[in-house]
């Protein structure tokens, strides 16, 4: 396999005068086994920052937030992939809300398999699962509460675009497999749906067993002067925002993929402010079709002063709102 230099340079930094007499082969290949970024990167695939911290990211649970088109495959296909071919006798198992998209996932899954020219051959190979002759499993399904449970101790289960998968399958399904598995590694990955669901608890969960991530656009919609909304940078100091996103134990950062302001103008101008700001800033707006926003609800709860509300309400004849009020359908009462 042939590894660029540059970037093999990269991965060595710090690596003592012994190790670097053993012959440059046998580290490339020590690297693609602990590393999983060096692994992609060695096969072809490019790499942004926030793909490389989530791939060498040991810990056990991950919720990633991440907008469209940021780059969430290669986490999913990468991942499963890395553990399949290093870690003989695994199972993987990837959850998808939909058969279709299960079918795109196995897609993307076999593509970086073909990419490696060493990768183990395989025993079994279908839109469903793949087995390698190394004794590693690959499974796809719809994560549906009826079909998503019955495996025992999977290495990792990856559940993508995991905001519109199922409570159940998640409380039922998913869960129950990590039971007594210390190895299990869990990970959800999604754009927002709304204020509800195990993804939204866990990407706002306290509880710290979570390793939370935010992939966003670096833009945000603004109302101009002329009433329409267009759009303007999130942060004029992106260093102080992830420092913020920090102390809420948030590994933040802006997708690479989103850099281009006048495709992302466009897309705001297709969509919506609404729907722009779910897809593309990750925020966890109120569902279309939903009359009062997440706000609206919130104040409704709280207690407030007679100098608020005065404020709040319009200057009405209290006399007529009085009669109107005692008249139902138009029946005085």
């Amino acid at each position: 396999m042939v590894v660029a230099k540059s970037t093999l340079r990269r991965h060595q930094k710090g690596i003592g005068a012994e190790v670097r007499k053993i012959p440059r082969s046998v580290r490339i290949a020590l690297l693609q086994k602990l590393d999983c970024a060096f692994y992609l990167q060695s096969i072809g695939f490019s790499v942004f920052k926030w793909q490389q911290a989530v791939l060498n990211d040991k810990g056990k649970r991950k919720v990633i937030l991440a907008a469209r088109q940021s780059g969430k495959s290669t986490i999913v296909a990468g991942k499963i992939v890395h553990i399949a071919r290093f870690e003989p006798g695994s199972l993987c198992i990837i959850g998808a809300p939909t058969e279709n998209q299960a079918a795109e996932t196995m897609h993307k899954v076999l593509s970086f398999m073909r990419a490696d020219p060493d990768y183990p051959a395989t025993r079994k190979c279908s839109i469903e699962e793949v087995e390698l002759e190394n004794g590693s499993r690959i499974i796809v399904r719809t994560a549906k509460s009826d079909t998503f449970r019955g495996y025992s101790k999977p290495r990792v289960i990856l559940l993508d675009e995991a905001s519109r998968i199922e409570e159940e399958a998640y409380i039922s399904g998913a869960r129950p497999m990590l039971t007594d598995n210390p190895d299990g590694e869990l990970i959800i990955i999604s754009t927002p749906n709304g204020q509800q669901g195990f993804f939204y608890n866990a990407f706002f969960s306290t509880l710290g067993n979570w390793s939370k991530y935010l992939v966003r656009s670096p833009y945000q919609p603004v109302l101009g002067n002329d009433g329409m909304y267009t759009l303007d940078e999130y942060t004029k100091d992106p260093k102080f925002w992830r420092q913020q996103q920090a102390e809420q134990n948030v590994h933040a950062y802006f997708s690479p993929r989103h850099k281009d302001y006048g495709f992302q103008l466009e897309q705001l101008s297709e969509m919506g402010r609404r729907q722009y700001q779910q897809e593309y800033c990750c925020d966890f707006v109120e569902a279309a079709g939903q009359v009062f926003t997440y706000d609206e609800i919130a104040g409704m709860f709280r207690n407030w002063s007679e100098e608020e509300i005065h404020a709040k309400l319009p200057q009405i004849d209290a006399e007529r709102l009085m009669d109107e009020l005692r008249t139902v359908g138009g029946v005085a009462i």
